[in-house]
């Protein structure tokens, strides 16, 4: 019989934050608890993809081996770059990583080789796994393959060998975008990790031995709320095909066939799923827990979703990657149906402060917008090698540590409501963005002479990206010509969610009286009220 490990994680760490002292208890409790189940119950599956699994006792064997050969090969305790998509073998990398004492850095096999550069040289990475075909002849940093390491001799690493994170030491470095153009390394401490962790087993009600649904990649940090709580609690993360995710008829096959009992994603994923009108719970009868972030979850959706799953609890979250990943919650029940049009994104987990702060960074009363803070033990160390953005938006708050989000909001009733951003950032399908990076990127076209990226609202999310652009001299004939080329360079440098869906062309962008490109005017443009 399995053990309860969600009864044992939730003693040892989650009593620890609620007394706000450090867990100097069992400082290892995430990797002694996938090593327990690997020990009791080796032939539990961990991970499935397709008709392919993966057991707890594959997980550990495979991880000890590849620690040794961290250890062999990479001496301190500088991070990893983990490269590949959703597959056991970026698994085991990251607990060799941790294991052997270093940060791992997810990267996903579809981001433009520039960005994974960019990546590489900003990270201070010490070498490269490759779980997927690393995409540089030439590298001066050791890459090793995942072929490789499956003609390394099973000499895995000794108990008194393996060195695993702990405390403050930074767990995993997920970079985001930025409004330089450079993508910011957010560093996720153990800490940070374990507090996440404790708190989705023991407020969301999942119990031991689930099966979750996998479907963010590994650089969206959405991807660490089905990872880490998995795992420690025995359960299964269940992988959905990246083919499947683009043919909608494949998909909606799929996904009855998975046995999910926990779904994660964000709202723009089941929004593509209850397209499909055989998505509810006589086809999915497992499913009863489902928990979203990464988006703003609609009052439309998360109504469909009650009506098609009546048996099942739906969960509302909000976090920025700094904070580790979420930091709220509520669960959106008949009452909060009826009540909200615009769905709260609910109270703060236990050791969190949550502050909304007017521009003079004075509290605001209930119901008066202002910025979002966070403060506590989820707030991240700050931005890998780069102390000057750091230094921007992490602070200390009533002596704890703290991030200015740059999100608009509003506390009612200890309720958090979230009302948009109050920079130039968004949330596209999930993913956060800076249109100033987009128009980084654009701006070294030499096709380009100026841009400007805007988003498209529908429904209090965004629709769409469009870029207004001042095309420099070229022979095209025509500005699709010019658009398609445009997009083409563009999608060398950055994600497919970062290219805008369409390009405007104008003489010139609209100017304020301090000269200043007049944003605003044109995202009111575009959005007429």
């Amino acid at each position: 019989p399995l053990i309860d490990f969600h009864l044992h994680l939730t003693y040892i760490l989650y009593g620890c934050i609620m007394n706000r002292q450090r867990c100097v208890m069992d400082c290892s409790a995430i990797i002694k608890k996938i090593r327990d189940l690997a020990g009791t119950a080796p032939d539990t599956v961990c991970f499935q993809r397709g008709s392919d699994t993966f057991t707890y006792g594959e997980l550990i064997r495979r991880a000890d081996v590849l620690t040794a050969e961290w250890l062999r090969r990479f001496p301190g305790r500088d991070p990893l770059l983990c490269f590949g998509s959703l597959d056991f073998e970026m698994i085991v990398g990251f607990l060799a990583c941790i294991q052997s004492s270093r940060p791992y850095i997810p990267v996903d096999a579809s981001m433009p080789a520039d960005r994974v550069k960019t990546i590489r040289d900003t990270s201070g990475c010490c070498g490269i796994w490759a779980a997927a075909p690393w995409p540089f002849e030439e590298e001066s940093l050791p890459v090793f393959s995942a072929e490789e390491f499956g003609l390394l001799p099973l000499v895995p690493a000794g108990e008194n060998d393996r060195q695993p994170v702990t405390g403050d030491d930074i767990f995993y470095i997920i970079y985001t975008s930025g409004t330089t153009g450079l993508p910011k390394g957010v560093q996720i401490s153990y800490h940070n990790l374990t507090g996440f962790v404790a708190w989705i087993l023991s407020d969301f009600g999942l119990g031991e031995g689930r099966r979750f649904l996998l479907q963010a990649p590994f650089s969206f940090d959405l991807s660490v709320m089905s990872l880490w709580p998995a795992l420690v609690s025995g359960g299964t993360l269940v992988t959905i095909g990246k083919d499947a995710i683009t043919d909608f008829k494949r998909l909606y096959s799929e996904i009855p066939e998975l046995g999910l009992q926990v779904w994660v994603s964000t709202p723009s994923f089941a929004d593509l799923c209850l397209a499909d009108p055989g998505f509810h719970e006589e086809n999915n009868p497992q499913i009863r827990h489902f928990l979203f972030c990464g988006d703003e979850l609609l009052h439309r959706t998360a109504e469909k979703l009650a009506a098609r799953f009546p048996g099942a609890r739906i969960f509302n979250t909000y976090g920025p990657t700094e904070a580790t990943v979420a930091v709220t919650q509520v669960e959106i029940d008949s009452k909060i149906l009826e009540t909200y049009e615009r769905l709260p994104v609910g109270t703060a987990k236990p050791d969190t402060q949550i502050e909304i702060l007017n521009e003079a960074g004075l509290p605001s009363p209930d119901g008066v917008a202002g910025e979002i803070v966070i403060a506590g033990p989820a707030v991240s160390a700050g931005y890998r090698n780069d102390p000057e953005r750091t230094a921007e938006v992490f602070f200390r708050y009533n002596d704890l540590p703290a991030y200015h989000t740059g999100d608009a909001g509003v506390m009612e009733n200890g309720m958090l409501f979230f009302k948009g951003r109050l920079d130039f950032q968004i949330k596209f399908h999930g993913y956060r963005i800076e249109l100033q990076d987009i128009e980084q990127h654009l701006l070294k076209n030499p096709l380009i002479a100026d841009a400007l990226a805007v988003p498209i609202y529908k429904d209090f999310k965004v629709f769409r990206i469009v870029a207004y652009l001042v095309a420099a001299a070229h022979d095209f004939e025509s500005e699709y010509e010019l658009s398609k080329s445009i997009k083409k360079t563009l999608a060398k440098s950055v994600p497919d969610y970062m290219v805008p869906q369409k390009f405007v062309f104008v003489d010139k962008l609209p100017l304020t009286v301090n000269g200043k490109v007049d944003r605003k005017r044109v995202t009111e443009e575009v959005n007429p009220a």
